[in-house]
């Protein structure tokens, strides 16, 4: 009875993740990591978001994670590695090269249920990337056509705060939860117009970009342990085609 009724709650907390993909990823690892102990990963991040006006944004991140069991119940950790941006427009797409991006937050286990073999837990991070990249776009002005080069950057911040819960099943840990996020940033940009006798400052423009309001999604995912203190971890949120985001991680924890 008691597993039932903790089956159907994690069931209703499912039904959340039909909200659109809009927030970081939790996992890789979701467990504690134990006071003391050290746990490094590495992880793979797709995320795919809208920011208000309908613009749509895609990332792919690369990162290295270590997380610190401060206590038996709060984890510190930090990542770092590469990031990129591209952002679909109406004619054309801008797409940044990869670059350095970091983060950093905390992990807590609110309250253990051992009855249910499964835990309540809690996570807050920030994240933080530059991205710089370029579009042409040609333009046609009778007589002539020319080149409108726009040279951008964007400086992207990311805050969000989770709640979750995950219960072991053998060797395999599944969490779902719900998180709220924010997103800000800064994009700058830099025209140029190409015509066939050479190239003319075009001006420059600064613009502050946000979320607007707190974004509130769900999430769901899977650790599981495997030999030599090693987890295998996969998240994903959103169940919109146009809207899904993933992470894949492989972590170790220390003796």
């Amino acid at each position: 009875m008691c597993k039932s009724s903790l089956w159907l709650a994690l069931g209703l907390v499912m039904l959340l993740l039909s909200t659109s993909a809009q927030a970081y990823t939790i996992g890789n690892p979701v467990g504690a990591t134990g006071s003391g102990k050290l746990v490094m990963s590495l992880e793979y991040e797709y995320q795919d978001r809208q920011l208000p006006g309908n613009l749509p944004t895609e990332s792919m991140r690369y990162l290295a994670k270590a997380s610190y069991g401060l206590t038996c119940w709060l984890d510190l950790f930090a990542k770092g590695g590469a990031a990129d941006l591209e952002i679909p427009m109406h004619e054309v797409t801008f797409t940044s090269d990869q670059k350095f991006a970091w983060g950093a937050g905390a992990r807590a286990t609110l309250l253990r249920l051992p009855i249910w073999r499964a835990e309540v837990f809690s996570c807050g991070q920030i994240f933080n990337y530059h991205s710089r990249g370029r579009v042409d776009q040609k333009v046609t002005d009778s007589p002539q056509t020319w080149t409108r080069s726009l040279n951008s950057k964007y400086i992207w911040w990311e805050y969000g705060g989770s709640l979750g819960i995950k219960a072991r099943q053998g060797a395999v840990w599944p969490y779902v939860g719900v998180d709220i996020s924010y997103v800000e940033g800064e994009k700058s940009t830099t025209q140029y117009n190409i015509f066939s006798y050479g190239t003319v400052y075009g001006g420059a423009r600064s613009d502050n970009f946000s979320s607007d309001n707190l974004v509130y999604s769900g999430f769901g995912g899977l650790d599981i342990s495997l030999p030599l203190r090693y987890k295998l971890s996969f998240e994903i949120r959103g169940v919109n085609r146009d809207e899904i985001s993933f992470s894949v991680g492989v972590s170790q924890r220390s003796p």
